[in-house]
């Protein structure tokens, strides 16, 4: 089975350096799209709502502490969601890879300092609430899994691990 796209190619009679313009235009559209992905909080924001509908089930443990918890942290993730929107515009216009790599960083620094670390920091400290309070095994186990997403966030966005945020569901 010959692929149609290979057919394509060998009967074009373009020159090399269209040939090299495409693949750059291509592989530049690739690396656009895996930051696009890298960098939303979409699967983040879906896994904290189901989280909240579980915890609105829950009868033991500090039922509102946890939805005012997860209400602020979900909040703080659409606004970062709304600052990745006006980077994905500034990305396409970058034609320059080193000034590329310097926003990437810029952003990578601004979304794991100001953005998922603080949100760690209050998870943990939620954590250790909840560690006081009886029959929390569940709600405990939730909230562990969610701040090693959110770890696995920080990894995937400074490029240490692959992208798994979609594959990874909570259970409550």
């Amino acid at each position: 089975m010959v692929d149609e796209r290979v057919i394509e190619f060998a009967k074009t009679e373009r020159d090399i350096e269209e040939l090299e313009q495409d693949l750059a235009q291509s592989a530049r559209e690739t690396k656009y799209a895996q930051l696009c992905k890298t960098f939303s909080f979409a699967a983040l924001i879906e896994n904290m709502e189901q989280l909240l509908l579980d915890n609105a089930k829950r009868k033991t443990g500090p039922r509102e502490q946890s939805a005012q918890l997860l209400q602020q942290m979900m909040g703080t993730l659409r606004e970062a969601d709304t600052h990745t929107e006006k980077f994905y515009k500034q990305l396409i216009t970058l034609t320059d890879e080193n000034i590329m790599q310097q926003r990437l960083n810029a952003a990578t620094g601004y979304f794991t300092d100001k953005v998922m670390k603080p949100c760690i920091v209050q998870i943990s400290a939620h954590i250790v609430a909840l560690s006081g309070h009886a029959k929390t095994s569940k709600q405990l186990t939730a909230w562990r899994e969610l701040k090693d997403i959110f770890q696995e966030k920080i990894n995937e966005m400074n490029g240490l691990t692959p992208p798994r945020l979609a594959e990874i569901q909570i259970n409550f």
